[in-house]
């Protein structure tokens, strides 16, 4: 039996799936914000950056959602 090789950091634990990631509640608000404030995000980060630049924007919009 070949040994488990031991995670260094910085390693990918574990990456969701195209299709879970798709029906994942974070991807249904990023859409709904697509569709209801004009706002895109073409990553994670970006997503990110909004929410903790533009909090009075971003909780009235959680909160509308």
């Amino acid at each position: 039996m070949a040994p488990v090789p031991i995670p260094t950091q910085g390693d990918i634990l574990w990456q969701a799936s195209p299709e879970r990631l798709e029906r994942s509640p974070l991807v249904a608000f990023v859409r709904w914000l697509e569709r209801e404030r004009g706002l895109q995000f073409d990553s994670y980060d970006k997503l990110w950056g909004w929410s903790t630049d533009a909090l009075e924007e971003f909780w009235g919009a959680l909160w509308d959602y």
